[in-house]
């Protein structure tokens, strides 16, 4: 038994660290205004409120690439302010580093489930007299349970992507909040699927997650950052 206990306690760090390693949640929350009320040809121009990077980055225009990307799928059409009939608002970060405490079981013996007795030796009868030597010894049977908990600190990021639309008149028609928490704070790891998450949400009205493997956000990573610049 003591054995199995060790190997759980071995096992269940690998657990943990495979099951948050290997999985990206990011939180959706979008908004818009009915679909007969949207533009039916959008013309927007983009304005970018991130002033603490230098737009003529590398990872800037990458960033701006993907932001084009999935607009233009969408079925918008990049354009100037003077052609334009909406103005749609890009921002992104990563905050943090913020602490969270978590707590690990420790497993151990926390009393006894029974007891089994065994009895050596022999014993030999004559008549009405015995001869002979006999020894019992009892055993206790362990019960093995949480005896206490390991507190531990983690760090994480949040990492977030912000659109919204609005028309001439000053009226918002859509809006997309994408967000992921995780301990990476590289924005380039976590952007494409920000991005690509954004492509699918926006002008809908959710509140929703979703959970991406390692495997899939390799898959998107490639698509969103294989395509070929737009300018």
């Amino acid at each position: 038994m003591m054995q199995i206990v060790q190997k759980f306690l071995l096992i269940f760090p690998i657990i943990m660290c495979s099951c948050t390693s290997t999985r990206y949640h990011i939180d959706i929350k979008t908004q818009s205004v009915p679909q007969d009320e949207l533009p039916e040809t959008s013309m927007c121009e983009i304005q970018y409120f991130n002033k603490d990077e230098n737009p003529k980055s590398i990872e800037s225009r990458e960033y701006n690439r993907q932001i084009e990307k999935i607009l233009t799928d969408n079925g918008i059409q990049i354009t100037d302010s003077k052609k334009a009939n909406c103005t749609i608002g890009v921002a992104y970060a990563i905050e943090g580093p913020y602490k969270e405490t978590n707590a690990a079981p420790i497993i151990g013996i926390t009393g006894t489930s029974g007891s089994t007795s065994y009895t050596n030796g022999s014993i030999s009868a004559y008549g009405n007299t015995a001869y002979g030597s006999a020894m019992t010894q009892t055993y206790n049977i362990p019960q093995y349970g949480v005896t206490g908990y390991r507190y531990y600190d983690t760090y994480y990021y949040v990492r977030w992507l912000a659109l919204a639309a609005i028309n001439k008149k000053g009226e918002e028609l859509w809006n997309a909040n994408i967000s992921s928490s995780g301990s990476t704070n590289d924005m380039r790891k976590i952007f494409p699927l920000l991005s690509y998450v954004a492509g699918d949400a926006i002008m809908t009205n959710k509140d929703t997650s979703v959970v991406i493997s390692s495997t899939k956000a390799k898959e998107i990573t490639e698509f969103m950052t294989n395509t070929k610049e737009s300018y």
